[in-house]
């Protein structure tokens, strides 16, 4: 199956956002060092610093990407992690969502599917801070039918998939993309 081009002349990978791969590229450059420059990327993909400006102020722009210092939880004084499952009634569904996108301990609000639909990934500085978290805060929560906790004993991987080692095919040419 050929995959689309921009008018660029690079394969499209997003219906969202009409992604190529040089799009895709940049992204994985910023991944590995936020802190790169535009003129090592641009060398490192054969085109212009100009060219990669404006592509990444046109993700940024789209939010498809965002620039912020990663942290490691544990470095700061965080040193009880966890994940909850949490069971929501509908009627009160995104007021609880709402509601848990406030809290400051919670890192990442997701719907899932099944019987628990969303899962929250929390950061507490303790385990007495993490059990009035997620035993007297969080049932205050309006729609909290069930909460399932899960602490995290040790973190072996902390990031995000990199595009560039996900997608290897990304760095290909247009020529190549359009067999």
């Amino acid at each position: 199956m050929q995959r689309p081009t921009s008018p660029a002349g690079f394969a499209t990978w997003s219906a969202e956002m009409d992604l190529d791969n040089l799009d895709l590229a940049i992204i994985g450059h910023l991944q590995e060092d936020g802190r790169r420059s535009f003129t090592d990327i641009a060398k490192a993909l054969g085109v212009t610093s100009a060219t990669v400006k404006n592509r990444y102020d046109r993700l940024i722009e789209s939010e498809t990407i965002s620039v912020a210092a990663m942290v490691d939880p544990t470095r700061v004084g965080f040193h009880a992690p966890a994940f909850l499952s949490i069971r929501l009634k509908a009627e009160h569904f995104e007021e609880a969502i709402a509601a848990f996108i406030d809290f400051p301990e919670i890192d990442q609000v997701v719907i899932v599917s099944g019987e628990r639909n969303v899962e929250l990934t929390v950061s507490c500085m303790d385990y007495k801070h993490f059990v009035d978290f997620a035993h007297v805060q969080l049932p205050k929560v309006e729609g909290v039918v069930d909460i399932h906790t899960k602490m995290v004993l040790d973190v072996r991987k902390l990031r995000q998939t990199n595009v560039m080692k996900a997608l290897p095919s990304i760095l290909s040419t247009s020529a190549e993309a359009a067999e």
